[in-house]
């Protein structure tokens, strides 16, 4: 995906994707943030993450879905277009709400050795 914002179709609804920059600066590491985008107006589903200045580790901070938009697989799509994004790098998912952590044990992880998982012992 373009450092600009990228824009990829999810599927003949109207959703897209979109990769932005986030206009916030936190020490080195990068805001980023993938976007579902519903009829290129509302959005539909967040990715927000970190980026370490090399591209070569992210963090996972945040991952919503619009309850409007839940059981389409959005969370899935928007996770699947970070690791398409970044191919290379090591990607630390964070900590999960009790709804991550049941979506997490469905997701289908394209990247297991590439992953550090901090899952809560609860999980």
């Amino acid at each position: 995906m373009d450092e600009a914002g990228a824009q990829a179709r999810l599927d003949g609804s109207g959703l897209s994707l979109w990769l932005t920059d986030w206009k916030i600066a936190a020490g080195t590491w990068r805001n980023r943030r993938v976007i579902a985008l519903d009829g290129g107006r509302f959005a539909a589903g967040t990715l927000d993450f970190e980026m370490h200045p090399s591209g070569r580790a992210l963090t996972v901070s945040m991952v919503t879905v619009d309850p409007g938009h839940e059981r389409r697989g959005i969370a899935s799509v928007l996770m699947d277009a970070l690791y398409a994004a970044y191919p290379r790098a090591w990607i630390n998912h964070g900590g999960r709400t009790a709804e991550g952590a049941l979506w997490w044990n469905c997701y289908r992880d394209p990247g297991p050795h590439r992953n550090i998982h901090n899952r809560a012992p609860a999980e």
